[in-house]
């Protein structure tokens, strides 16, 4: 994934964890190339993902032990 949008392994893995925001250029790459909003992207907010995805998310966060 990392090298698709054009940041190191190690800058990417930060993201996922929350322990750095991303940089808006490979977040623009990463927007077009899955057809995510940048307001998912950085907001959380699951109004503009695709219908499939925002099913995909409920699924797997629905399986998550509490």
């Amino acid at each position: 994934m990392a090298e698709m949008v054009g940041v190191t392994k190690q800058a990417w893995s930060q993201y996922e964890a929350g322990n750095r925001r991303p940089d808006l250029t490979p977040m623009l790459a990463f927007s077009d190339r899955f057809n995510i909003s940048l307001d998912w992207i950085y907001k959380g907010n699951p109004a503009q993902l695709p219908y499939t995805l925002t099913n995909q998310i409920a699924e797997k966060l629905a399986a998550m032990p509490d």
